[in-house]
Order: C-alpha cells, then sequence, then structure tokens
C-alpha cells in the first residue's frame, strides 16, 4: 500500500524510537521527506534522530530547513536551541529559545532551558571576568523566571567581585526559594565574614555544616571565623575536623597552625606547618608561618631561611620582606634589614610598622635623618 501522507509512517518510526533504533528512524525520515519534500515536522524529527547518534551539525541542519518550510514551528526553534546549548554556542540556543517563547509564550521547556542557557553564558563571562556581560545574562535569567539557581550563580559573580552586599542579597534569594543546598549558606557566610560580620558568618557555615556535614571546607570556613573572634579552642576544632574530611587541604593545616601560633602552642604549631609544606613544598605563606615560629622559639637564623625560601617561591609577598627585616634587625644585620623592610613598604606602602622599623635599623647605623623621616612617615600613616 502506498502511503498518501507523510503521517502514514509514524508507526515505523514510532517503533524504531521504541527499540532505541535512532538510525533506523533516519531512514525512515529520510524516505518521508523524498516522498513529501515540504513536511517541516519529519525534517525536525529526523534532526532529533541525527542528535541521538552523535551527528548534531545534521540536527542543526534539519532543524533549519524545517523552520524554513514553517517560521511558526516553535517546536523546531526549541530542539534546536538544545542542539547549540550541547555544543556550547549559548548565543544562537538563547536566540532560539527567545523565539520559542515569542511564538508560544507559555512553552515551559523553552522558558527553562532559556533561563539555564542565560545563566550559563553568564557564568562563562564571569570565568572570563566580563563584569557587564554577566550581570545582563543573570538578569535576564531572573526576570524571566525567578529561582534558587539565578540567584546563587549572580550571588557567586558579585562575591568574587568583591560586592559583598549584593552577593548577600542573592544567596538570601535563593535560600527563600530553597533552603535545602548548603551552598549558598556557605557563600553567604563567606560574604559576612569578609565584612567582618563572624557571627552571622558562623551562623551560615553552621547551617552549611547541618546540611553537609562532609565538606571539608564548612569546617575550615567556620573554624576561621573562630580564629577572628578569638575563641581559638573551638577554631582548632573545626579545622581539625577539616583535616579529617581532607587531611591533603595544605590551608587546614595552615590555618590551625596559625591559631597554635596565637595560642603560643609553638610545637603544635611547628608540626601543622611542617605537615602543610610537605604537602605543598611551594605555599610560600607556610614557610612565612613556620619563620614566624621559629622566630618566638629561636634560633632566628631558621627563620631567616625560611623568610627566604617564601621570597624565592612568592618574590611579590609582602609578609616574607617585612619578617625577614625584623630577623635581620634582630641579628644587628641592619643593612639587610633596610633592604628587606624598603621592599616591604614598596608592596605595602601604608604599613605603618614597617615605617618604625626601618627607623630602628636606620639609627641604629646611626643616620638619625631617615630614621626620624621613617618615624614622620609611620605617624601619618597611623593617623
Amino acid at each position: 500500500m502506498t502511503p498518501q501522507s507523510a503521517n502514514d509512517y509514524f508507526p515505523q518510526v514510532q517503533k524504531c524510537f521504541e527499540h532505541g533504533d535512532h538510525e533506523g528512524a533516519v531512514v525512515v525520515y529520510t524516505e518521508v521527506i523524498r516522498l513529501f519534500p515540504g513536511t517541516p515536522w519529519a525534517f525536525l524529527y529526523r534532526g532529533v534522530a541525527h542528535d541521538s547518534v552523535g551527528r548534531p551539525e545534521l540536527a542543526i541542519a534539519d532543524g533549519t530547513r524545517s523552520i524554513q518550510l514553517d517560521p511558526s514551528y516553535f517546536l523546531a526553534y526549541n530542539n534546536r536551541g538544545c542542539v547549540y546549548a550541547q555544543l556550547g554556542d549559548l548565543g544562537s540556543a538563547i536566540a532560539d529559545w527567545s523565539e520559542v517563547l515569542r511564538l508560544n509564550a507559555d512553552h515551559p521547556w523553552a522558558r527553562k532551558n532559556l533561563v539555564t542557557a542565560h545563566v550559563s553564558r553568564g557564568n562563562g563571562h564571569r570565568e572570563r571576568s566580563e563584569y557587564d556581560q554577566a550581570i545582563a545574562d543573570y538578569a535576564v535569567a531572573i526576570r524571566w523566571h525567578e529561582d534558587a539557581d539565578s540567584y546563587f550563580h549572580r550571588g557567586i559573580f558579585f562575591r568574587e567581585q568583591g560586592e559583598d552586599d549584593r552577593a548577600i542579597a542573592d544567596f538570601s534569594e535563593s535560600i527563600r526559594f530553597d533552603p535545602a543546598p548548603a551552598a549558598p549558606y556557605y557563600n553567604r557566610g563567606l560574604c559576612h565574614a569578609r565584612r567582618g560580620g563572624f557571627d552571622q558568618a558562623i551562623a551560615d557555615f553552621s547551617e552549611a555544616i547541618r546540611i553537609d556535614p562532609n565538606d571539608a571546607d564548612h569546617f575550615a570556613a567556620r573554624g576561621s571565623a573562630y580564629f577572628a573572634k578569638e575563641e581559638y579552642d573551638r577554631a582548632i576544632a573545626d579545622h581539625g575536623q577539616a583535616i579529617r574530611l581532607n587531611p591533603m587541604d595544605r590551608g587546614a593545616w595552615t590555618n590551625r597552625g596559625n591559631v597554635y601560633f596565637f595560642k603560643g602552642e609553638y610545637d603544635q604549631a611547628l608540626r601543622d606547618y611542617d605537615r602543610a609544606i610537605q604537602i605543598d613544598p611551594t605555599l610560600a605563606v607556610a614557610y612565612v608561618n613556620r619563620g614566624s615560629v621559629h622566630d618566638a622559639m629561636g634560633p632566628v637564623d631558621r627563620a631567616i631561611a625560611d623568610y627566604t625560601e617564601a621570597i624565592r617561591l612568592n618574590p611579590g609577598l609582602f609578609g616574607a620582606y617585612w619578617s625577614r627585616g625584623r630577623a635581620f634587625r634582630q641579628k644587628q644585620q641592619y643593612r639587610q634589614a633596610i633592604a628587606d623592610l624598603s621592599e616591604a613598604i614598596r608592596l605595602a606602602p601604608n604599613h605603618c610598622l614597617s615605617y618604625q622599623a626601618r627607623a630602628l635599623a636606620y639609627r641604629a647605623l646611626g643616620d638619625e635623618e631617615n630614621a626620624v623621616r621613617d618615624e614622620r612617615r609611620a605617624e601619618k600613616r597611623i593617623q
């Protein structure tokens, strides 16, 4: 029996799809197109079959032909947009899904896809530090559909830009739409901590821990907040838990070492810094911090060796020059001290203690003029 219309082929293609025979579906749709070349849906669904077997370029070509035959065929725009998105061409995907919603404003898939595409493209702009484009995409996503994901990703962008107030607002909206995930609480806590709101930060980190107690970053962040509040025992407990969850986290070992150092428990601090350096021998800050322990316990030469290694690893690290300069002054090596403190001042021109320390070194060399000049500079920065 000769088919009278393209619709007569539906049973064949339905059987192909039911059995996962996408190549068979391509054959059937190709026959439909040969016999009925003006059938938009045949091109559309042959494109779907092509995409299912890994031929996205042919899927796009078939989708385009379907749209040429029927410019109002919103399903063709939707499917072509999905293929563009898979290929990473979010601009073309957004254009197609926007057309779907122009033709059919209530289409749920297109709306969801469009929001996802704008968020994804916004994330790409964020990674490339393209501020205006990222904000524009996040705003469009939120305008089309307010949800937790859109606010969360825009909040991440604001946090990375240092716009903590806006980030906190977006994370709070994300939590309002969906209070289940830990990530918005954790990121909001980071913003509160950076603003000095450590109690609010601890509350957010604690909620993140309640939701996901297996994430070492949650404990490490709360430990740092407790450290800032000088609640050292709680800080040590949290950093210890972070270490148990992720024993190779160099930051957790360094941070717990810092707490032990401020408690005056130098042996424990030294062990933690040693472990951080063992995990990552390029971690310059761990050498600076270990040098501070040697400074406190002696001998100072070991401190200078650590500061020197930190400078080798990171020549722009202010703390290494500042600390080594003080160590050289302690050894009465005043010219070396002045050289290091001068570099520290170059890296941090408003650090008043560097001027004060250099003034003492100048005075020890009998250079009263430069000593007085540095003291005046220090006074200006204190004011």
